[in-house]
């Protein structure tokens, strides 16, 4: 693919020197990973600075370099004010923007988005879509299991994953988006169809700067629900009991859809008994209500099967199949689980 054709999706970068018209043959940000032929996108990070492994990198065949400030030795290279999201957008590019060709569904918040989108998984499966899973325990593209290293991949390795879900014909891609994925521009270029909120605590500070700014992070990714995208039918699912719901609502430009227990939203959930054994209640949704008994346990779980449930019921997913599928799940590997 041309360079110039991959930055044609770039906002704003400069061309220091070389041919935009040099075929690109793929795109790495580890220096280790290079490949001839391709191109090499690095930046200031945390820990690292990228600009220190160039010359590794065109060691190893890199043929253009896409930097946050020039470097030597690139014969084609260009100057981005953020390598993250130059990367992301560039991703996203290479890989014919993948979410393009199924339905994404993003899930975040403190706690609960492993277990939301494994039970958002299931129902789709139950209803017949086929459903590819990207989390923090294991990515999943059928029955085939990927090691997962990070909750929410860098945005090079989630465009890939994205685009081989799309070649196997995955319907749906189901992906927990952490905070720090949204703040360090790893999700910029993916296309979300629904993004679920679960809730939000004083958690992860060590990064962010102040609950302000971790906020914010969580409410960009409805902000980036596009009303006006190649795909219909757009959602923000939002847990209406918790203190940020509202800033989460207002971030987003789509319809949203509530969900909580006890009060009345768009789903919600009443007679709520939590038993060793799992938990029942009563889902009140547009479409009826729907009553339930979970082999999952704690009240927690009530909000995490709710959230499942209201994404079902925008999917169009029929009630029963939602029953179905919720009742059947056993547990989710890695978070609480019941021990005969």
């Amino acid at each position: 693919m041309e360079l110039r054709s991959l930055l044609a999706h770039v906002p704003e970068y400069t061309l220091l020197q070389g041919d935009p018209a040099l075929d690109v043959g793929g795109i790495a940000y580890d220096s280790r990973e290079v490949r001839p032929g391709d191109l090499f996108v690095c930046w200031r990070g945390l820990r690292f600075d990228g600009h220190a492994f160039v010359q590794e990198a065109l060691a190893r065949g890199a043929v253009a370099v896409v930097a946050e400030r020039p470097v030597e030795g690139a014969p084609v290279q260009v100057v981005v004010p953020d390598g993250r999201e130059a990367l992301a957008r560039l991703s996203a590019a290479f890989y014919g923007f993948p979410s393009r060709r199924l339905r994404l569904v993003g899930v975040t918040g403190t706690n609960g988005k492993t277990t939301t989108t494994h039970l958002i998984k299931a129902v789709l499966e139950e209803a017949g879509y086929r459903v590819g899973l990207i989390g923090t325990i294991r990515h999943l593209i059928g029955n085939e299991v990927l090691e997962s290293h990070r909750t929410t991949p860098e945005s090079l390795d989630l465009q890939r994953l994205l685009f081989h879900m799309a070649e196997r014909g995955m319907d749906y891609a189901v992906m927990e988006v952490s905070s720090h994925a949204l703040a360090l521009r790893r999700t910029v270029g993916a296309e979300y169809d629904v993004a679920v909120f679960t809730n939000i605590t004083r958690d992860h500070l060590d990064f962010h700067e102040s609950f302000e700014d971790y906020a914010a992070a969580k409410a960009s990714l409805f902000a980036s629900l596009d009303p006006a995208g190649a795909k219909p039918r757009k959602a923000a699912v939002i847990n209406m009991d918790d203190p940020q719901a509202g800033r989460m609502c207002d971030a987003s430009r789509v319809p949203v859809v509530g969900y909580g227990i006890g009060k009345r939203t768009d789903v919600y959930a009443e007679d709520v008994i939590v038993r060793p054994s799992g938990v029942s209640y009563r889902a009140y949704t547009p479409a009826g209500v729907l009553p339930l008994q979970l082999q999952l346990t704690g009240r927690f779980n009530v909000y995490n099967s709710l959230a499942a449930a209201a994404v079902a019921w925008h999917e169009g997913v029929p009630l029963a199949v939602i029953r179905k599928a919720l009742e059947k799940v056993p547990g989710v590997p890695g978070r609480l689980e019941r021990v005969d």
